[in-house]
């Protein structure tokens, strides 16, 4: 009888052994799965411990609605160039990278600058004179709207901006504010230079932040890299009756590398093809204004991205009265609400042909 029950407990801790080793397994198996899911999806699950710097330059599948942009084309009313000889039409072969993710949204950058539409069919831009100044900003980011949004997915396109770029400078290592610009003894953002002799402004710089006329100064104007509307006036410039005494915005840096910047894969966005690729990528307006101080006259610029890792500003007009007429492409970037998509990692992003996916929620 002693055996019997003997025997009857030991089947039975073997059971309960069996079960409880089956259940762990089941368990082990559903906590890898349900990982391996958050790891795959962002946006859907909120997931918290996405190392979002691992992102940054990844491929991913994004489609922008075709769009048109019609209202420059051989006109200089407001850009001051009869140069813009075509429309801008969705640049099909752009593919889009991952610039930065955060709780509500997700930047994407195409992977280069616009190739179709503008000035002689070459997805540029020809900005000259006051007006060119005076309606960079919102023309750059008008024609990116137009052409590569997607009101499905509520993605907004804009073009890429000074300000963008600045975000992601490792300020320890070089810092705008601390760049002693090329052409004067003044400090980017902390200089100013007074002008009597030669005067003359665009009309938008009147209402700008930090503008100073006739000591008149516009300490809470608009921004460098914003517009709100079209400048529509026949006058080639406005001229201070006494002086101008503006603050230099304008910043040059000649060549560029990897340690400018605050993760490594923003300097290969920026001014390269690719991951390690060495083909520099080509030149592009930002859609941002500065004012670049001289030492007889004062330069209204457009900043730009060239070849040769460098960002600097191009003047279209300045304070005597002169204009130059200058053209380049556009880079544009867009942002897309989490709330609205959900995004596919299974990819490892690294090329176009292993993109992650948007998929819509």
């Amino acid at each position: 009888m002693k055996f019997i029950i003997e025997k009857i407990k030991t089947n039975l801790i073997l059971r309960i052994s069996l079960i409880a080793i089956f259940t762990i397994a089941i368990i082990g198996i559903a906590v890898l799965i349900l990982s391996t899911f958050d790891f795959e999806t962002i946006g859907a699950t909120n997931n918290e411990e996405l190392d979002v710097s691992e992102a940054i330059g990844k491929y991913i599948k994004y489609t922008p609605e075709v769009g048109t942009y019609s209202q420059i084309t051989n006109n200089k009313q407001y850009t001051g160039s009869h140069s813009n000889n075509y429309d801008f039409i969705t640049d099909t072969s752009l593919n889009w990278r991952v610039w930065s993710i955060d709780d509500k949204k997700i930047t994407l950058v195409s992977d280069k600058p616009t190739e179709v539409g503008g000035y002689k069919n070459l997805g540029a831009i020809s900005l000259s004179n006051c007006n060119g100044y005076n309606n960079a900003v919102k023309l750059l980011n008008d024609i990116c709207k137009t052409c590569y949004s997607n009101n499905e997915i509520k993605a907004v396109s804009r073009s890429m901006n000074i300000d963008d770029i600045e975000a992601v400078l490792n300020k320890e290592i070089w810092a705008p504010e601390n760049y002693k610009t090329r052409k004067t003894e003044l400090m980017a953002y902390s200089g100013r230079k007074e002008y009597k002799v030669t005067r003359c402004y665009p009309v938008i710089y009147k209402e700008e932040r930090y503008s100073n006329i006739d000591n008149i100064e516009k300490e809470e104007g608009i921004e460098r890299s914003f517009q709100n509307s079209l400048y529509e006036i026949n006058q080639n410039y406005l001229k201070a009756d006494e002086k101008l005494n503006p603050l230099q915005t304008a910043w040059t840096k000649t060549k560029m590398s990897e340690k400018n910047f605050t993760h490594s894969n923003y300097y290969y966005l920026i001014f390269k093809n690719g991951f390690d690729n060495k083909d520099g990528l080509m030149s592009y307006f930002l859609a941002s204004r500065a004012v670049d101080l001289n030492e007889n006259n004062i330069d209204y610029d457009i900043f730009e991205v060239s070849s040769g890792n460098k960002i600097h500003t191009n003047t279209v007009f300045n304070s005597r009265g002169g204009s130059l007429e200058y053209w380049d492409r556009l880079r544009p970037m867009v942002e897309i609400p989490l709330e609205e998509i959900v995004i596919n990692s299974k990819n490892n992003g690294m090329t176009k042909d292993t993109a992650w996916v948007i998929e819509k929620k």
